[in-house]
């Protein structure tokens, strides 16, 4: 109860506002620019005009990803209530699935899960999810990083340390593939295959998320 308590206060609150204030406002620009032919104008009629466009339903837009962080709080409860009590009868199991191992192992299992997720897609790389009918490719695939996440809580004594001290080579790690991605996309004609493109995306993110996390503990 405290949990669900803190996560409603703190992201479906945020989240119905958004709905309501911030949404709205994103649209006003490029509705006004467009209902009063880039300002030329601008009668009574023109903010009515305006006012139906911007609270017309397009979606939750940016604000997908709090919508999908609280359906996996609800999966994470549940399997906190119903699944974590059989799994943690079998040690083995229990290990695996709380990445109980060296932690360059768990970076890797992070990684090739990863990698699995993202073949769900169509499209080289991650896109946001629109609408309000949950996606499974987005809720596995973020749901990992999501899980990841819980995980290296539950043993910060192991990984904060690690993460720290190689915060930097992981982090440049990443980026430098980042960037020679962004090049690769750029030039078009090297017609380099999906597969490898979901490779090399899917270290730039593990490699960024444990390098800009560490540096955060590290610095921040």
């Amino acid at each position: 109860r405290p949990f669900l308590s803190h996560r409603t206060q703190r992201i479906l609150i945020p989240f119905i506002a958004g709905l309501i204030v911030i949404l709205p406002l994103t649209y006003l620009p490029g509705v006004y620019n467009r209902v009063t032919d880039g300002g030329a104008h601008f009668t009574g009629a023109d903010a009515a005009a305006i006012f139906r466009d911007i609270i017309i339903w397009r979606g939750p837009l940016h604000l997908w990803f709090l919508y999908y962080l609280m359906l996996m709080y609800l999966a994470g409860l549940a399997m906190v209530k119903w699944c974590w009590p059989v799994i943690s009868k079998n040690k083995v199991i229990a290990n695996f699935v709380m990445f109980r191992m060296k932690p360059a192992a768990a970076l890797l299992l992070l990684a090739v899960l990863s990698f699995l997720t993202l073949l769900l897609f169509n499209t080289p790389f991650i896109q946001y999810a629109p609408g309000l009918v949950p996606k499974i490719e987005y809720l596995l695939y973020y749901g990992l990083f999501f899980y990841a996440g819980w995980v290296l809580h539950a043993d910060m004594k192991t990984y904060f340390p690690l993460l720290k001290k190689y915060a930097l080579p992981l982090a440049f790690a990443g980026a430098a593939i980042a960037v020679y991605l962004g090049l690769t996309e750029a030039a078009a004609h090297l017609h380099t295959p999906v597969v490898v493109i979901k490779v090399l995306a899917t270290a730039a993110t593990a490699l960024l998320v444990a390098g800009i996390m560490g540096g955060f503990l590290r610095w921040g």
